[in-house]
């Protein structure tokens, strides 16, 4: 009842279309229902394996991405907007931790010397490849989706108005979905996770600051992070058990 006055609300004052409280609606309706499933009868989100787990996921980041977009993203990006410029040079300094380009060279570099200089550290080698592909394809799925969706950045919103996809649009004004620094920064933390999974709150904390810095820059809005994480999310979830099959030990024991 709350979210559906909400949305009355929302459209009384202009923001929103009908179709857009019901669309969001019939969103939450359905999280709900899959949340109860999976918690309340068939005991939570770890009951599950393989693609089922990760279609409760996808469903779980559609529904918040989705209700970022039409609730949240606008307001974040105002207060961001709002924030005094004196903090902007400590956030263009973090944000420069969330190019993949530097982590691709780092790794491929890496892979190679240890293959070929080091036999007994070669284990080494195929982590150095693991994080090396973890970035590289869920960065290759980004760009290809950025120009397909053709998001306005924030920037537009505050210089006319514009809000939303265009669809096959050619230039960065028009990529902000899916976060490229929220890629790398996932897929980073994912890959690292996986490598010293003791270390995990360290290497989600730099992840989640490079996020920040996007938002705070007014790079991006919230939903545009969401989606980088996702994209990082599935490469990482297909690459790590092709890795396990071919028995690369990933895991190091600290």
């Amino acid at each position: 009842i709350a979210g559906a006055l909400l949305g009355l609300m929302r459209m009384a004052q202009g923001a929103h279309f009908l179709s857009d409280v019901v669309f969001s609606g019939l969103i939450v309706v359905g999280v709900a229902w899959v949340a109860h499933e999976l918690i309340a009868r068939r005991g939570g989100i770890a009951a599950l394996s393989g693609a089922g787990r990760l279609a409760a996921i996808s469903l779980i980041c559609l529904a918040i991405g989705a209700l970022s977009y039409f609730f949240y993203d606008r307001p974040v990006a105002i207060w961001a907007h709002g924030l005094p410029p004196r903090i902007h040079p400590a956030f263009e300094f973090v944000t420069l931790f969330g190019y993949a380009r530097g982590y691709e060279i780092v790794t491929a570099v890496a892979f190679v010397l240890i293959f070929f200089l080091w036999s007994r550290g070669r284990v080494w080698a195929w982590r150095a490849a693991f994080v090396f592909l973890n970035v590289a394809l869920s960065g290759l799925a980004v760009d290809v989706i950025k120009v397909i969706v053709a998001r306005a950045r924030p920037a537009l919103f505050f210089g006319n108005g514009e809000y939303g996809f265009e669809w096959f649009r050619w230039g960065s004004a028009h990529w902000s979905f899916p976060s490229g620094h929220g890629q790398t920064a996932a897929a980073l933390a994912l890959s690292l996770t996986t490598i010293w999974p003791r270390l995990w709150p360290l290497w989600w904390l730099a992840a989640l600051t490079i996020m920040s810095s996007r938002l705070v820059l007014g790079a991006h809005y919230p939903s545009d992070l969401l989606g980088g994480f996702y994209v990082a999310l599935v490469a990482w979830w297909w690459l790590r058990p092709w890795y396990e099959r071919r028995r690369r030990k990933l895991t190091e024991t600290l």
